[in-house]
């Protein structure tokens, strides 16, 4: 994925600033490593995988009241 800095035409569509371009996006009569290099389009660094949620482990969780108070 990529973020659009310049407006730019396509044959099929026209891209502004902070529109997201794909890199199998058709861009005729462009092509994503032309824009690129042209400062149209700048890459967006690639995210992990979002965290998980974590567990919390059982034995530091408090114990309920024997007395229910």
């Amino acid at each position: 994925m990529a973020k659009v800095i310049k407006p730019f035409t396509t044959k099929l569509r026209r891209f502004k600033d902070g529109d997201t371009v794909s890199s199998s996006e058709d861009l005729t009569p462009h092509s994503f490593e032309s824009l690129t290099g042209a400062g149209y389009i700048e890459r967006l660094p690639v995210s992990s995988k979002p965290n998980s949620p974590t567990r919390t482990d059982p034995s530091q969780q408090p114990r309920p009241s024997v007395n229910g108070i």
